[in-house]
């Protein structure tokens, strides 16, 4: 499951955590990591992790929990 949004880029990563994929957020203007998306065992959920120092709008943080959503409620 990959997504393409107007900043950056979500993209499954050949690793694996807890047995669930995990997905990297790139970003698409230089191309650097910008966070993580992975399974979080204590809260039984995937959950984005930020990289430090970076900011993140309303509209993006939107984007991640409409991922996140569907991530973790699969039809």
């Amino acid at each position: 499951m990959n997504k393409r949004y107007q900043f950056f880029t979500i993209s499954e990563t050949s690793e694996e955590a807890f047995s669930r994929p995990t997905f990297s957020v790139t970003n698409n203007s230089s191309g650097t990591q910008i966070g993580m998306i992975g399974w979080y065992p204590r809260w039984k959920q995937f959950v984005f992790f930020a990289e430090s120092n970076t900011v993140w709008s309303a509209g993006c943080l939107a984007d991640v929990q409409g991922f996140l959503n569907a991530l973790n409620n699969p039809s």
